[in-house]
């Protein structure tokens, strides 16, 4: 597959990589690279590149179809780069992420129609890293379900392909101020440090984003397509895949880490928000 042979021509080998083939579908490949910076172009090919970051704070510039993006890179986050559009990266730092190869036609036969062809840089979509994160768990496991959870993965990631590029711009006609916007990011993250103190509640949000709870609530929900709860709930589960990437500590750890309350209300929340549990995602990213 010529995007997997651009890639390896530039980053080395892969830490490892897996076909992606179930019963109805077949033709993909996962992999896994850790680097400490990249520079490099693609010619474009017949697949789709989806990039999911299991690592944060690498500089990264993107350019495609006329469009780019300067980014941060954040756990969690998603770039999609269309079948047969060239491409650049530009990354500086050392980076920890899961690419995928997809086939246009095998994408298209899942959902019976063409997949969008706007490339997507750096975005928070919640269904597309669920679905990620499940054909990950899924392509490195041998066991009875991993089947039908590799195949419900992928006809979920291509519907997600279809529809995330028009959801992002309609959340991105209204919402939050780009100032009020970091203030909250800010705020989150000092939180995420320091797991032991609970919040930031709902009215420490709208503080930060000097606004009334209401108006906060409704202009963050129309931004994001999600309340201020899912959000901070989301970069807590952020914050426990990079903490689950260290085998010294327990998933109990993690959870404290990641600030949940016990272990087993991280491990239902975890399952109910990704489909997958701790324990599997973690056998898989320790791979």
């Amino acid at each position: 597959m010529l995007a997997l042979m651009e890639t390896v021509a530039r980053l080395g080998d892969p830490v490892w990589y897996r076909p992606l083939a179930t019963a109805l579908v077949e033709g993909g490949i996962v992999a896994r690279w850790r680097h400490s910076g990249a520079e490099f172009k693609t010619i474009g090919s017949h697949a789709v590149r989806l990039t999911l970051s299991l690592s944060a704070g690498q500089e990264v510039l993107f350019s495609a179809n006329g469009l780019s993006s300067r980014v941060k890179a954040s756990i969690g986050s998603v770039s999609v780069i269309p079948s047969r559009v060239a491409s650049s990266f530009v990354v500086k730092g050392d980076a920890d992420v899961v690419q995928m190869f997809l086939p246009e036609t095998m994408l298209e036969a899942l959902v019976e129609v063409p997949i969008r062809d706007v490339p997507l840089f750096d975005i928070h979509d919640g269904g597309l890293q669920r679905a990620m994160l499940q054909v990950l768990v899924a392509s490195g496991r041998h066991e009875r379900d991993d089947e039908l959870l590799l195949d419900s993965g992928l006809r979920h990631l291509a519907r997600c392909l279809v529809t995330a590029e028009a959801a992002i711009r309609t959340a991105k006609l209204g919402g939050l101020a780009p100032s009020a916007r970091r203030r909250l990011d800010d705020l989150i993250s000092a939180a995420l440090d320091h797991p032991e103190r609970c919040g930031p509640t709902l009215a420490q949000m709208a503080e930060s984003a000097r606004l009334s709870v209401n108006h906060f609530a409704r202009a963050f929900k129309q931004q994001t397509g999600i309340t201020p709860h899912q959000h901070v709930i989301s970069r807590r589960i952020d914050r426990s895949i990079e903490l689950m990437k260290n085998p010294r500590l327990s998933l109990g750890d993690v959870a404290d880490g990641a600030g949940f309350c016990t272990p087993a209300h991280f491990s239902a929340t975890f399952k109910r928000v990704l489909g997958i549990t701790p324990k599997n995602l973690r056998r898989a990213l320790l791979l």
